[in-house]
């Protein structure tokens, strides 16, 4: 499952899902991507089994990364080379890493927390690295926003200010084929 919707800026709560689903004994794989960049991901507390995510909509390189409970990953068949050991996360890390995105994502990281930092000084480098991420999607957000709509009378946006809403979306910029009407 998706943990928030591309198209309509959904976020799904993924614990609750998780455990309706370990209560059948089925596993839960979430794709994260469109999530990263809105909020704290912490895979131990939501009871997820897999997760898949690239850091490209976090300010960083286009690189994906997987994680995945050990004993799981352990019974996934893998092919590789002999020597490779039959275990996490070794049979899954074969060949060289991209070490120019590893450097960055690093430096992404670090930008995002410092950049917080700068603006409240916080002890927990999560934290920070979350309320930077946020605080640099909200800038760049609002920017495409403007331009956007300066550019061309074809976008709507959607955007929520209540404080119940702003906890289950992420705003959502929309399309449209043919001219809106003038506002009135």
């Amino acid at each position: 499952m998706t943990w928030a919707s591309n198209a309509t800026g959904s976020l799904v709560d993924v614990a609750a899902v998780a455990h309706a689903a370990h209560d059948v004994g089925a596993e839960v794989f979430v794709d994260a991507v469109h999530y990263l960049p809105h909020g704290p991901i912490d895979v131990q507390n939501t009871g997820i089994d897999y997760m898949a995510c690239s850091t490209y909509k976090a300010f960083a390189p286009h690189m994906g990364f997987g994680w995945g409970r050990k004993q799981y990953l352990d019974s996934l068949p893998v092919i590789c080379e002999y020597f490779i050991p039959d275990a996490a996360p070794h049979k899954f890390e074969i060949g060289t890493y991209v070490y120019e995105n590893v450097a960055g994502l690093m430096a992404a990281m670090e930008y995002s927390r410092t950049s917080a930092a700068n603006v409240a000084p916080m002890e927990d480098r999560h934290q920070a690295l979350h309320h930077g991420l946020r605080a640099q999607y909200a800038i760049t957000r609002r920017r495409c926003q403007i331009a956007c709509l300066q550019a061309s009378r074809r976008f709507l946006l959607y955007e929520f200010t209540d404080s119940e809403t702003i906890g289950s979306y992420s705003d959502v910029l929309l399309h449209r084929r043919g001219r809106m009407p003038p506002p009135s």
